[in-house]
């Protein structure tokens, strides 16, 4: 999704997918899907003492915060893998191996937005909502956050929906771009 800064691109997904209500109107959404939310950040304090695994492991469970549509403290976790050993395997893929022990608050923008896409992706969701993943990531963590969110992408069972003001740092075509603009109007363009 684009749009300006301010125009309600957060608060439209988070309507979406059931995290605050609507004010007026109604959508239309078919809650079976899996989705998570994966927030611009989490407002934690540096001494804040919670490590990037613990973040991690946050997505084995269904959070009121999390986009689940499954409400209520609930674990997800289907069992077939040890959970050290998922979550080992997830932060492998984001690019945060060996950095599992450190406090989340303390990383980098970047290294921040990774764990909580790993956090998404721990859940086995069908749908992870990005909201403005570059937001306070500096140039060269752009470029290395936009491959990992492009090769994941090109997962067919994972839908990414991605919140952004500027496209120009996605690497690949998207299937489609959902126009808001300021006055609210909302409008489809599809790539291919």
């Amino acid at each position: 999704m684009r749009g300006p800064n301010g125009c309600g691109k957060s608060t439209f997904a988070r309507t979406l997918l059931g995290l605050i209500p609507a004010l007026s109107g109604t959508i239309q959404w078919d809650a079976s899907h899996h989705c998570r939310w994966v927030p611009q950040q989490l407002p934690l304090t540096d001494d804040f003492p919670i490590s990037v695994r613990d973040i991690v492991e946050l997505g084995l469970w269904d959070t009121p915060d999390s986009g689940s549509a499954f409400k209520g403290l609930k674990p997800r976790y289907n069992g077939s893998k040890s959970m050290k050993q998922k979550v080992t395997e997830i932060l492998q893929r984001v690019g945060l191996d060996g950095m599992e022990n450190r406090r989340f608050a303390r990383l980098s923008g970047g290294e921040q937005r990774r764990a909580l896409i790993a956090r998404a992706l721990v859940s086995d969701a069908e749908c992870i909502v990005l909201d403005e993943p570059m937001n306070g990531v500096d140039i060269q963590g752009r470029d290395s956050l936009g491959s990992l969110i492009s090769s994941l992408a090109e997962n067919p069972e994972t839908l990414f929906f991605v919140i952004t003001h500027d496209s120009s740092w996605i690497p690949v075509t998207p299937r489609c771009y959902l126009d808001l603009t300021t006055n609210g109007e909302i409008t489809l363009e599809e790539s291919c």
